[in-house]
Order: structure tokens, then sequence, then C-alpha cells
């Protein structure tokens, strides 16, 4: 068993909580990794993870150079992207990625990864990540609450809810968007994709009345009150299950090799309401959103659609817009 190494990809809360757990030589407590951790998610501006001048990551880089002199924690810290799901609402895990690191470890770890709202499907095993509830996770390594939360729920080994085509598909757009987000930007081209890409996913998921919004979702907190029906909010609620849906929609508009809207699970298909979807249609599907949420969200699809050069994207925005051309007649 190897206690003193991080596993790739693992956030820096994570990996000091597991030192702490194992290592009598470390100087910190797993408590006291809890307590620094809260305490610096009140100064943080997004997330002690991300922020490495911030209280958090000074404390550990002390109670590592004691421990491991020389221990550079740079790497641990990953640029913020529109994607990026904050601490709170930070809930989905890969219970094969858990069973494996207990195996290799005796301690699960939390992999950056899977704070993405892209990031639906494991790299490694090709299932979809599951949910635990927003009020569960309480300690600086959610791993240990995702494992308890998994564990108490007898939900055994993740279920095959999509097929092996959905979860290649799945993994397509998810590297698209990882390499847009990641790579410099080439000309204002890349930058409205982005853009799209990411209003998108938040008209889509927007809570209770995105096309791909479940009602009655397992999610631990109720989406109908006034406070969470807020644009930025809807990818951050959402469940594994209705992230999917919408990245699957996004790489069909993307016209992403294999994308296709059949492979929808049932119940995200029967809200689109039409045998014979098209990109049009979803945008006009996609429009039906609280007033003032979709005249701010025509605006800035309308400010982008000059410079997009795909025909489908074009398309779905013509859809969505033309609800408020209708609206004027």
């Amino acid at each position: 068993m190897n206690f003193y190494q991080a596993f790739h990809d693992e956030s820096l809360s994570s990996w000091v909580f597991r030192l702490a757990l194992w290592c009598n030589e470390f100087p910190l407590t797993p408590d006291s990794v809890n307590r620094l951790y809260s305490q610096s998610l009140l100064s943080s501006s997004f997330d002690p993870d991300y922020d490495l001048s911030g209280e958090f990551a000074a404390a550990c880089h002390k109670a590592l150079a004691s421990f491991r002199p020389g221990q550079n924690i740079q790497h641990f810290f990953a640029p913020i992207t529109p994607y990026n799901i904050p601490r709170y609402f930070r809930r989905s895990y890969c219970y094969e990625c858990l069973c494996d690191q207990l195996e290799q470890a005796w301690s699960p770890a939390v992999l950056k990864r899977w704070g993405y709202t892209y990031y639906c499907t494991c790299e490694i095993h090709q299932v979809s990540l599951n949910d635990a509830e927003c009020h569960v996770i309480k300690r600086a390594n959610a791993a240990h609450d995702f494992f308890q939360f998994h564990t108490e729920h007898r939900l055994g080994k993740s279920s095959m809810r999509y097929s092996s085509e959905v979860q290649r598909v799945t993994l397509e757009v998810q590297g698209f968007l990882r390499r847009i987000t990641s790579e410099p930007k080439v000309g204002l081209v890349d930058s409205v994709l982005l853009d799209f890409c990411t209003l998108f996913l938040k008209i889509l998921l927007f809570p209770k009345f995105g096309v791909c919004s479940i009602p009655n979702a397992k999610r631990g907190i109720s989406v109908e009150a006034p406070v969470w029906q807020h644009l930025h909010l809807g990818p951050f609620l959402a469940t594994v299950t209705e992230r999917q849906s919408a990245i699957l929609l996004l790489g069909w508009v993307l016209e992403i090799p294999g994308s296709d809207v059949r492979l929808l699970p049932e119940r995200s298909r029967a809200v689109l309401a039409h045998e014979n979807i098209d990109f049009w249609r979803l945008g006009v599907s996609s429009s039906y959103l609280p007033d003032k949420i979709f005249k701010y969200s025509a605006l800035l699809f309308s400010s982008l659609r000059p410079t997009v050069k795909s025909p489908a994207i074009e398309e779905f925005i013509s859809g969505f817009v033309s609800r408020s051309i209708k609206d004027k007649q």
C-alpha cells in the first residue's frame, strides 16, 4: 500500500486528508484538515482547491514542507473554467474508481475531473458517474462521504444506464469540451463556440424548465424554490443523468460523429415532444423558460449568431429566438 503518492488528477484537499489519515508523522490530523478546509471556503474566491495563494494551500504547503521537503503543490491547481462546479454542488463520483483506490491505498480519493459539469462518463470504466445528495458532503476528502453514501443506500455497482455507444459519444463530447477550455483560443470563432456551448448547457439544464431537467430528480434540494431559479445554477444543480442528456444533445448540435438525438433516454426524448426533432425544433423546445431568462438568453444567442460557422448551431439559434419574433406579432 502506497499512502504517500497522490492519485492521478486527485485534488489537493483529498490527498492531504489521506496523508493525515494514514501517516502518523504528518503534522496535520484529519480533523484539522477538515477545519482548515471549511475555514478557507469562506475566504476563497471559488474553492480552496483552486486557490494556490489561499490559506488552505499555504497551510498544506507548510505541513508538507516539514513532512516531505521540496514537495511542489502547484500541479494540483487547475485554472477555473466555465464548467467547474462549486464545492457546495459537487457530488458526482465514479464508484468503480473509489473501489480501485481502496484496493490500492485503503482510502478513496476525489478526482478533479468529477467536478466539471460536462464530465458524466468515467474515462477509465466507461460508466456514468453516480450522484450523492448535496447535504451528505462534509469532509475535505468528500470521497469518504461518497463511499459512505453509496454503501448506506446499497447502490451496488454502477448500473449501465446507457449503452456503450452512448458512453462513447459522451466521452467524445467531454473530450471536445476539455480541449476548447484548456487549449489557447485561436481567433474569435473559438471563443464564440465556447460561449455557445456554455450557454447551451445552461439553457437545457435550467432548473424545472430546461428540456433536460427531470421533475422530482433526487438531488437533495428543491430546485423549484425561487432561490435556485438562475441561469448559471442549472448545470450545478443537475444530476448526472440530466447533464449527460444535455451533453448528448450538445454533441448532436455540434455534429460530433456518432451523436444522435435517438441516443437520449426515453424520458428526455419525450420532453422534446416531436417524432422528427431537428435542430430548429430543439431550439424552439429549449426556449420555454421564464420570460426574463428567455429574453436575456435570446440576446446572448443573437450576439453569437453572426460569428457562428455551423449550420446546425445557426438552425438551433433560429429556432430559439423565433419565439421572440412570434411574441411581437
